[in-house]
C-alpha cells in the first residue's frame, strides 16, 4: 500500500511542479533573483564571534538559510545534516526519535558528543551524555533563520564538544501559522509570531507534533528474532525571545516522548518509553565601550531530563528498568569584542559553568525489585578563558590567532590554540590554510556511571584531543560556487571500550583520519538551481567503522511562476560495526533515498506545501549504537507524505 501511495504522490508532486496559475510569485523572488555572489555575503557569526562571510571566515563552512530550508521541505536538523559535506546522521536504537550524529567519520557513540550544538548562543549539549540526541533528536527547523555548519576544531572559542565541528543555529520569527497532516496519523501545528516596538521586539515560536508510528519489524537480541513494533513519537516546543534596547531574554522548552520500538537497545511494545524535557532561560546585556569595544554579559540556567523504561529480561521472569537522569547547569559568560575599520578584530571571553546531577534514580521491578542509582549526585566546575586576534598582512591576506584554556574540576586544564591564513587572491578565488586543536571532555556517563551490568565508569579518564590541519579552496564566479576542503586530523587519548563484560572505558591511544569534502551550488537560470555535496573519508579512524566512508547529497530546485519543486537525493556507502566482546560484525549495506517537495503559493498569504520522504520506498538499515548484540541494525521507515497549509500575515 505504501509503495502504491508513494507512486501516486510522486506523480502528483511532478504534476504540481509544472502547473501554474496567476497568483503572485513574491514569496520566491528574493531567493531566485539573488546572485550567488550575494549569497556568498551571507553573515556568519559562529566562526570568530564577528560577522564574517563565506570568503572571510577562517573555517570550512556551509550555510543554509531559512528560504533554502523551506524550499527543500526539510523539517529536522538531522535531515539537513545529510546535505552538508562532512556531516552524517542516521536513526539509531536509543529510541524512536533518536538520531546518531557525526562529523568527518568520527563518532564515539550515538549522541553526537564530537559536535557542539548552539541555539541562539546557548549550548545544547548535555553534560551527562556529552551530545544532544536524547534531548534534541527531533530538533525542528520551523523557527530557523540560518544554520551554520562549521567543520573542524572550534574548541579555541567554545571549549569541549566543539571537537570536530559545531552547528550554530540562529532563529527569527515571521508571522505565520502552519498546519500539516501525514501518514501514520501524523500532524504538525506551529505558530511563529513577531512584534516590533520602538526600542524592542517580541518573538514567539510554538510547535506541536504527533506521529502515530509506522509498523516495523525490529530485531530483539533477547529473543533472538524479529518482532513487530511501531515507532510513535511526539514533541512540544515553546521558544520566546524578548529584546529591549541592548538587553535580551530568551526562554526555551522542548518536551519529547516516545513509546514502543527500541529504548537504549532493548525491545518491548508494552514497557518501552523514553521522554525528554529540556528547558533553559537566557539573559544578556551588551555594553558599548570606547574605541569600538563591546561587552556582552550573559546568564543562563538550563535543565535537561530524560526518563526511560525498558524490559531487560523477557517473560516469564520479566524484569523492567525505569530510570531518570536530570542535570541542571548555571552559566555565566562575558565576551569582549572589537572590530576596527582597518579590519583588525579582537575578542576576549570568560565562561563559567557548573553542571550538577540532581536525579539519577533507577528501579528494577518484576521478577526482581531493586533501587539502583545510576551515578552520584555531584557537580563539576568548568572555567574557560579565550583570546582571539584577527588582522590583515596585506590587502588580500588576513590571519587569525587564538587560544582557549579550559579547566575542569575533575581532570584539570587543557589549552586549545588556533591559527589560520585566508588569501583572497582574486575576485573569485579564496584559499584558507587552517590549523587548530580541540578536545572533548569525558562525559559524566563515561566517568560517573555506577550500578550498571553493561558499563563501568572510569573517573580517571582524560579528555580526547584532536589536532587538525585543513586547506580550503573556495571558487565563486558569478553563477556558481564551488568549495573543496582537504583535512587531516590526529586524535590522541581516544576513549575506547575494552573487550570485557561489563564494558570498561580507557584512553586507548592515537588514531588518524583524513578526507576530502566538496560542495557545488549552481544557479543555472533564474528558475533553476542545484546544490551538490560529497565527502570521502580516506583514512578511517578504525578498520571497522560505523560511519560511511563515502557520502553525498544533491538537490535540484525549479521554480515555475508561483510553484517551487525540489528533488533531493542522498547516498551513504556501506557501514560496519563490531561487537568487540564477541567478534561479531554488523554489516549495514549502502543506501540511497529520494525526497520530493512542492511549495505552491495559492495567494500572497497562503501557501500549500507537500513533502514526500523516501519516495522510492527503499528498505534500509542503520547501525545500532546501543546494543552491540543487535547484528541486524536499526530499520528505517518506508515512503511517507505530509501536506499542509502555511498562512503568512
Amino acid at each position: 500500500m505504501v509503495s502504491r501511495l508513494s507512486t501516486i504522490c510522486i506523480c502528483f508532486v511532478f504534476a504540481m511542479g509544472i502547473h501554474s496559475i496567476s497568483w503572485s510569485e513574491d514569496a520566491y523572488e528574493d531567493l531566485f533573483e539573488i546572485s550567488l555572489g550575494e549569497l556568498s555575503q551571507l553573515v556568519i557569526t559562529g566562526v570568530t564571534l564577528h560577522e564574517e562571510t563565506l570568503r572571510s571566515a577562517p573555517a570550512s563552512v556551509t550555510v543554509y538559510s531559512h528560504e533554502e530550508i523551506r524550499q527543500l521541505g526539510i523539517s529536522r536538523l538531522s535531515e539537513l545534516m545529510n546535505f552538508v559535506p562532512g556531516f552524517q546522521s542516521q536513526r539509531n536504537d536509543k529510541s524512536s526519535y533518536a538520531q546518531a550524529y557525526s562529523a568527518r567519520g568520527i563518532r564515539s557513540d550515538g549522541s553526537g558528543r564530537e559536535i557542539l550544538f548552539i541555539l541562539d548562543g546557548q549550548r545544547l549539549n548535555s553534560d551527562w551524555g556529552g551530545g544532544t540526541s536524547t534531548a534534541f533528536g527531533l530538533l525542528d527547523l520551523y523557527m530557523v533563520d540560518r544554520v551554520e555548519f562549521i567543520r573542524g576544531p572550534s574548541s579555541p572559542l567554545y571549549g569541549s564538544n566543539a571537537f570536530i565541528g559545531i552547528i550554530n543555529i540562529t532563529t527569527k520569527a515571521t508571522n505565520e501559522l502552519d498546519v500539516a497532516l501525514g501518514l501514520n496519523n501524523t500532524y504538525h501545528a506551529s505558530a511563529s509570531l513577531f512584534k516590533q516596538f520602538d526600542e524592542g521586539k517580541v518573538e514567539l515560536f510554538v510547535k506541536k507534533m504527533d506521529d502515530g508510528g509506522e509498523k516495523l519489524n525490529i530485531y530483539s537480541s533477547i529473543q533472538d528474532e524479529a518482532i513487530e513494533s511501531r515507532d510513535p513519537h511526539s514533541f512540544e516546543n515553546l521558544h520566546v525571545k524578548l529584546n529591549y534596547k541592548n538587553t535580551s531574554f530568551m526562554y526555551y522548552s522542548n518536551q519529547i516522548h516516545s513509546r514502543e520500538f527500541y529504548v537504549v537497545g532493548a525491545t518491548s511494545n508494552s514497557e518501552n518509553y523514553m521522554d525528554g524535557d529540556t528547558q533553559f532561560a537566557y539573559l544578556d546585556h551588551t555594553f558599548s565601550l570606547p574605541k569600538k569595544w563591546s561587552l556582552k554579559t550573559s546568564f543562563s540556567m538550563s535543565k535537561s531530563r530524560f526518563d526511560l523504561g525498558a524490559v531487560i529480561v523477557p517473560s516469564p521472569t520479566q524484569v523492567v528498568i525505569d530510570g531518570e537522569i536530570e542535570i541542571q547547569e548555571p552559566k555565566v559568560e562575558m565576551i569582549l569584542t572589537q572590530s576596527l575599520a582597518s579590519g583588525e578584530k579582537n575578542a576576549f571571553g570568560i565562561e563559567w559553568r557548573e553542571p550538577k546531577l540532581v536525579d539519577t534514580d533507577a528501579n528494577l521491578s518484576g521478577f526482581s525489585s531493586l533501587y539502583l542509582p545510576q551515578a552520584p549526585l555531584t557537580s563539576r566546575t568548568i572555567l574557560g578563558v579565550f583570546v582571539q586576534h584577527q588582522n590583515y598582512l596585506s590587502e588580500d591576506l588576513h590571519y587569525v590567532l587564538g587560544v582557549r584554556v579550559d579547566d575542569y574540576s575533575n581532570f584539570g586544564s587543557n589549552a586549545s590554540p588556533r591559527m589560520g591564513l585566508v588569501w583572497e587572491y582574486n575576485a573569485s578565488d579564496t584559499v584558507k590554510f587552517l590549523y587548530g586543536e580541540s578536545f572533548r571532555a569525558p562525559s559524566r556517563s563515561e566517568t560517573d556511571i555506577i550500578n550498571s551490568s553493561a558499563i563501568v565508569g572510569n573517573e580517571n579518564l582524560n579528555p580526547e584531543l584532536a589536532k587538525t590541519a585543513e586547506v580550503v579552496w573556495l571558487h565563486q564566479p558569478k553563477n556558481y560556487s564551488f568549495s573543496m576542503t582537504a583535512f587531516y586530523t590526529q586524535l590522541s587519548d581516544v576513549i575506547i571500550n575494552l573487550p570485557v563484560t561489563p564494558v570498561e572505558r580507557i584512553n586507548g591511544g592515537d588514531e588518524d583520519v583524513s578526507g576530502l569534502e566538496f560542495e557545488l551550488e549552481n544557479l543555472w537560470s533564474e528558475n533553476l538551481t542545484t546544490r551538490v555535496n560529497a565527502s570521502w573519508i580516506i583514512d578511517d579512524i578504525k578498520s571497522v567503522n560505523s560511519e560511511a566512508n563515502v557520502f553525498a547529497g544533491a538537490s535540484i530546485t525549479y521554480k515555475y511562476q508561483n510553484v517551487v519543486s525540489s528533488l533531493l537525493l542522498n547516498y551513504h556507502s556501506s557501514k560496519q560495526d563490531l561487537d568487540i566482546s564477541s567478534d561479531v560484525y554488523r554489516h549495514v549495506p549502502s543506501r540511497t533515498f529520494m525526497d520530493l517537495n512542492v511549495n505552491w503559493n495559492v495567494s500572497k498569504s497562503l501557501q500549500w506545501h507537500t513533502h514526500v520522504s523516501n519516495a522510492l520506498d527503499q528498505s534500509y538499515l542503520s547501525v545500532a549504537t546501543s546494543n552491540a548484540k543487535n547484528i541486524q541494525g536499526t530499520p528505517n521507515r518506508g515512503a511517507g507524505i505530509i501536506s499542509g497549509l502555511r498562512y503568512t500575515f
